[in-house]
């Protein structure tokens, strides 16, 4: 996906994509006539589930389409939701860290 959307994804300084963005990647995919439109799904799970990402998306702040462009905003209850996602990671991290 950093690839194909550099504008969009980027596994360094990730920024927070705009609601919707698996529906305008599915057609762009189809209008490119790109294959592995299955993994899509997977791809973007994976992406949005970094704790980078996670971290940008609590910091708040603007959201971007697949060409970089401001498309919305995170609302303060999205950002809440990703703080919490952060501390579940930590203490996730911490008590792994304990058993090992």
């Amino acid at each position: 996906m950093v690839l194909l959307w550099p504008d969009a994804f980027s596994l360094e300084n990730p920024r927070p994509l705009a609601i919707g963005i698996d529906k305008a990647l599915g057609a762009d995919i189809e209008r490119r006539q790109l294959s592995g439109a299955g993994s899509l799904r997977f791809s973007l799970g994976l992406y949005i589930h970094r704790s980078a990402y996670i971290k940008a998306l609590a910091a708040g702040g603007q959201r971007y389409d697949l060409n970089g462009k401001p498309q919305g905003e995170v609302t303060a209850e999205q950002q809440e939701r990703a703080r919490a996602q952060r501390k579940q990671k930590t203490a996730l991290r911490t008590e792994d860290a304990k058993c090992a």
